[in-house]
C-alpha cells in the first residue's frame, strides 16, 4: 500500500484507459509474452510525466492477483494537457510494435472528463508512478533444468485507488523457496524507497526439480 495525500485538483482531467489485451492466468499463460496492462499503465504514465506536469486522480486496474490484467484505468489533472493525446498516441504506435499476436486487440485512448475535487499531490503521483514502472513482473527466470519451464515470475494483478493511499497486489511463483525469500525482499526494498508498506500472505510453496526421485521412477513405472 502506497500512501497519498490529497489536493484540490486544478485544470483540466484526462482519463486514460489500456484495454483489449489477452490477459489470461498468472502461472499456466505467463510464458506466453501477453501484455500486463497495470505495468503498460506504469510506462505510459512515467513517459507521459517526463514531458507533461500532471497530477493522478486515481488508477484502477486488473480483477484478481493470479490474473494477468486486461485493462487498467487512470485519471489525471493539470493546467496543460492539450498535448497529452497527442504524445499517447506515439506510445501507442510504440506499444502496438512490441505486443505478441494475441494481444492484437490492444487500445490506448484518452477522454477528457468532468473535473474531480482533488487530485493526489506531486509526490504521491511520482512515488505511486515509480512502484508501478520499477516493479518486475512477468517470467523472472527460466529453469536451468528443464527446457521451457517457467521457473520464477511474479504478476501485478491489481492496482486499486482507496481514501488514503494506492493498492498494489503482486503474485509471485516460484520452483525455489529461496526466490520466493528474495522476492518478499525486494518487494519490501522497493516499497520502502516508495514510502509504501507491504503485506506478504497466502504463499505459493516451492517445488524445486529433483534430478534423482524415486518417486519419479515409481510414478513413470506405474503410468508404463
Amino acid at each position: 500500500a502506497i500512501p497519498v495525500c490529497y489536493t484540490e485538483a486544478l485544470g483540466a482531467a484526462v482519463k486514460i484507459s489500456i484495454g483489449g489485451l489477452a490477459g489470461g492466468h498468472s502461472g499456466a499463460d505467463v510464458h506466453r509474452g501477453r501484455a500486463n496492462a497495470n505495468k503498460l499503465m506504469g510506462r505510459v504514465l512515467l513517459s507521459l510525466s517526463k514531458e507533461l506536469d500532471f497530477n493522478l486522480c486515481a488508477i484502477e486496474g486488473g480483477s484478481k492477483d493470479n490474473a494477468i490484467p486486461r485493462e487498467c484505468v487512470a485519471v489525471v489533472c493539470g493546467q496543460d494537457l492539450s498535448n497529452l493525446s497527442a504524445k499517447a498516441d506515439k506510445l501507442k504506435i510504440a506499444l502496438t510494435a512490441e505486443l505478441c499476436a494475441q494481444d492484437a486487440g490492444f487500445f490506448l485512448q484518452c477522454e477528457e472528463i468532468k473535473l474531480p475535487n482533488t487530485c493526489m499531490d506531486q509526490d504521491s503521483t511520482k512515488r505511486v508512478i515509480c512502484a508501478m514502472a520499477t516493479v518486475a513482473s512477468g517470467v523472472l527466470a527460466m529453469s536451468n533444468h528443464i527446457e521451457g519451464l517457467v521457473e520464477y515470475s511474479r504478476n501485478l494483478g491489481i492496482i486499486r485507488t482507496a481514501e488514503d493511499c494506492v493498492h498494489l497486489t503482486l503474485s509471485s511463483r516460484s520452483a525455489i523457496e529461496s526466490q520466493l525469500d528474495a522476492s518478499i525482499d525486494e518487494l519490501d526494498a522497493l516499497a520502502a524507497l516508495c514510502g509504501a508498506s507491504t503485506r506478504h500472505h497466502s504463499r505459493y510453496p516451492g517445488w524445486s526439480y529433483a534430478k534423482q526421485s524415486p518417486i519419479r521412477e515409481e510414478y513413470l513405472a506405474a503410468y508404463a
